[in-house]
């Protein structure tokens, strides 16, 4: 076969060698994506690694963010429906629907 038909065989373990965790799945997969788009055998793994390390606090930064909001949102309290012992939260809100009225 012709040297020039054969389709490029990219590394799928480019920065770590034994990835035991997320992170170096990430940094691995990274570098794969960089090297498939820039259709390179072998980019700078020093320059790979970092954009890798910055990709993946900002991937996890704003994974992180949607996961706090959607938690705070969910836990909003219902100020209508207290406890059946919570006396104090009975009287403050009998309080302020008299005060509305």
């Amino acid at each position: 076969m012709q040297p020039f038909l054969k389709t490029p065989t990219f590394d799928k373990k480019y920065i770590f060698k034994n990835s035991s965790n997320l992170y170096k799945n990430f940094c691995n997969a990274y570098a794969y994506y960089i090297a498939i788009s820039m259709r390179n055998l072998a980019p700078k793994k020093q320059d790979i690694f970092t954009n890798a390390q910055e990709e993946y606090i900002n991937s996890l930064s704003s994974m992180l963010h949607s996961v706090i909001s959607s938690e705070i949102s969910s836990s909003t309290i219902e100020t209508e429906t207290p406890y059946y012992n919570a006396t104090a939260q009975k009287n403050s809100l009998a309080k302020q629907k008299d005060a509305e009225k």
